[in-house]
């Protein structure tokens, strides 16, 4: 079982660290974070740093914590505990919306009365980009995952894989400053 984080940003010098507030685009930390579901502790004071270039994984078995680290980071859950950072700046009371971050759910999370092509824009439309631009980036990020031709393809015409490259396209599209794959080998 694996989860992923990836900073999309260009790597600085080796064992830079910077101070507060002064992060190169795609740092993520997590400081002391914890999360706790009544008596159960998912997350025990993390510690974590991914700096621009690099790809973390976290290993672990079935219910250590994995998702919920990414879930915390990425917005969707509150943890009871720490702060996450994103470029040097606090994030514990941004949406996920506001975060820059692409993630790409265990189940793909993709819409399925939409096409492959639908389901990339949609990242896009939400951004409130026109749809010209939209449609020129969907079709690019397709391309860059092997699926350029099978754009007009619902999600149950697609094979697994591929539903999971529609997902990986959509959450690259927005160009963010770090990838989070939840399961990626699945």
């Amino acid at each position: 079982m694996t989860t992923s984080l990836i900073s999309t940003a260009s790597s600085p010098s080796p064992g830079t660290r910077t101070s507060p507030g002064t992060a190169p685009k795609g740092t993520i930390e997590l400081r002391n974070v914890t999360k706790t579901y009544g008596d159960v502790v998912a997350v025990d004071r993390l510690d974590l740093m991914v700096q621009p270039g690099e790809f973390v994984t976290l290993l672990g078995p079935s219910g250590s914590g994995k998702t919920t680290t990414m879930m915390m980071v990425a917005g969707f859950e509150e943890h009871t505990g720490g702060s996450v950072l994103i470029d040097g700046q606090p994030v514990d009371r941004l949406p996920p919306r506001e975060r820059n971050l692409g993630v790409v759910f265990q189940n793909y999370a993709l819409f399925p009365h939409m096409s492959a092509l639908e389901n990339v824009e949609f990242a896009l439309r939400m951004r409130k980009i026109p749809r010209n631009e939209r449609r020129k980036r969907a079709e690019e990020a397709l391309d860059r995952v092997g699926l350029g031709k099978m754009g007009d393809r619902k999600p149950r015409q697609l094979s697994g894989g591929q539903q999971q490259r529609v997902a990986l396209a959509r959450a690259l599209v927005f160009n963010p400053a770090a990838l989070l794959l939840d399961e990626p080998m699945a």
